[in-house]
């Protein structure tokens, strides 16, 4: 009987590229975390002989090599047929209590003092589920009083930011300072928690960063995109809000597309709307998809008064072939 023996990088590289010539997507991909698990752990490698016979081949795993391992076979989708069976551990039911807090701290930003009692009072965590479904229908005044008295931007429009914030560095850094706050502000306050967790949600998902100091425009569109992208379409259509966010100026400047013309086509939103807002990674598209969707999205720019306009004489003339499909040139392709 020949004794157990570590396999070479060598070996494990040409067995690797052997079965991963035959085998199938999800066979490969145990193959190849059992290979890399070897090398990464130095597990010994028994030998025919010795896996036929069932002796002992390797020394008990440490607990660090033991979670490597596991981590690997949950990669894998391979559970250890010796390990214990998972079990579902049945405590005592929530008190009512308990389930305001948990649905508080799952559907809202945590319970304010006294709001735990409060919602008791009212009927439990149902008939608040139920307020939050219509925000319109909560009494929000003190919140809406704090945002007035604290940053009265929050109701200016972006022509209105412009010159209201049109001055030196100073000025602007307050407009970066109080955006942050604003948000913040809101989700401490509001009543209307669902609202504003959605709004987080969405804020994460159709994100715009934050611009430098000197760069005045953003600081104007940031502010006007949080209000009329996110906010105003919380609970309306996905489509409403993934175009209103494409025709944003804040949107345009931060994925470049505002920069995108004919024949220097920027494929940055274009990956990006793909990818992130929508399909999501890996989901069946190519590069030449993500080209084409760029050159479908030429010319879409704003004016001076950062309204959203589409420049012809900036598309990329010509029909594009996306996800298989025929779309026409000009503005309407894009749509």
């Amino acid at each position: 009987m020949s004794p157990a023996r570590k396999l070479g990088t060598t070996e494990v590289r040409v067995g690797l590229e052997y079965y991963m010539s035959f085998g199938g997507g999800r066979f490969k991909t145990i193959f190849s975390l059992i290979a890399v698990s070897v090398l990464c752990l130095g597990l010994p490698i028994l030998t025919p002989a010795q896996t036929a016979d069932n002796q002992p081949a390797k020394k008990p795993l440490s607990e660090s090599e033991q979670l490597h391992k596991r981590i690997l076979e949950s990669l894998a989708g391979i559970r250890d047929p010796k390990a214990p069976k998972q079990q579902t551990l049945h405590g005592p039911e929530l008190s009512d209590r308990e389930k305001v807090i948990h649905v508080l701290g799952r559907l809202g930003f945590g319970p304010k003092p006294g709001e735990i009692d409060e919602v008791l009072k009212r009927g439990g965590w149902q008939t608040w589920v139920k307020e939050q479904m219509n925000p319109g229908g909560i009494d929000d005044a003190t919140c809406d009083r704090v945002i007035s008295q604290k940053f009265p931007w929050s109701k200016m429009n972006m022509s209105q930011l412009q010159k209201e914030f049109d001055g030196d560095n100073q000025n602007i850094r307050q407009l970066h300072r109080d955006l942050p706050d604003y948000v913040i502000t809101r989700a401490a306050l509001s009543n209307r928690q669902f609202y504003e967790l959605m709004c987080d949600f969405w804020r994460n998902h159709f994100c715009v960063d934050q611009p430098e100091a000197n760069e005045k425009t953003r600081s104007w569109t940031d502010a006007d995109y949080e209000n009329v992208v996110i906010r105003q379409h919380v609970f309306g259509k996905f489509g409403d809000m993934l175009m209103a966010s494409a025709h944003h100026p804040a949107m345009l400047e931060y994925l470049d597309n505002k920069l995108s013309k004919k024949d220097y086509w920027n494929e940055n939103y274009a990956r990006e709307v793909m990818e992130l807002h929508t399909l999501g990674a890996d989901r069946g598209y190519t590069n030449l998809d993500v080209q084409e969707l760029s050159k479908i999205l030429t010319g879409w720019n704003y004016d001076d008064g950062f309204n959203f306009i589409f420049r012809p004489e900036w598309h990329q003339p010509g029909p594009k072939l996306w996800l298989g499909m025929k779309i026409p040139q000009g503005y309407e392709g894009g749509m």
